[in-house]
């Protein structure tokens, strides 16, 4: 984890780095522009909570900016931060709750097609049944928002596909403790 985000903070602080000439790309960091890295999601009783679980996009006002690009001028390290509010609802009771997560965070996409996610704060996802990706320290299954530091290795596509690296610090919710039982 220490030489991902060793990577990472280099790549920030030397963000006007990149293999496009100074001629041909704008100037970096780049623009605010509107990012949108939540979506409504319905997670199954099976795989997630052993109830069913609803998330809701209520309000993104998430922003990003280029901070590297490479020579084709396409990103290679974003900044995203900004408020991302979802709600969660256990559609067997009704019980819902509604989280902010306004984590800022920095991604890395390298030439293999891998990336590298790197939160500092508030970060939403979910835990699959039987699932091959990796949690440092270890999760079960459930929906969460992580609120410390999450390094996430996402690996390139692949057939059958690799699985996942998430390295977190607490604090961490788990969603499905949240919602279990009634409104």
């Amino acid at each position: 984890m220490r030489w991902t985000v060793a990577v990472i903070a280099v790549s920030v602080f030397t963000s006007g780095t990149s293999l496009a000439s100074d001629a041909d790309r704008p100037p970096l960091p780049g623009p605010w522009y509107p990012v949108h890295t939540g979506g409504n999601r319905d997670y199954s009783a099976i795989d997630f909570c052993g109830f069913p679980v609803a998330m809701r996009v209520v309000d993104d006002q998430e922003l990003g900016r280029n901070l590297a690009v490479d020579a084709s001028g396409k990103p290679t390290l974003i900044e995203i931060k900004g408020d991302l509010v979802l709600s969660y609802t256990n559609t067997d009771t009704g019980k819902s709750v509604v989280r902010h997560v306004d984590g800022h965070a920095f991604i890395s996409y390298h030439p293999d097609k891998s990336e590298t996610w790197v939160v500092y704060g508030p970060f939403a996802g979910a835990v699959r049944r039987n699932t091959a990706n990796i949690f440092v320290p270890r999760m079960d299954q459930g929906v969460y928002i992580w609120s410390g530091v999450t390094v996430a290795e996402g690996p390139p596509p692949a057939t059958p596909p690799s699985p996942a690296t998430l390295v977190w610090t607490p604090p961490v919710e788990n969603l499905c403790d949240t919602l279990r039982g009634a409104p």
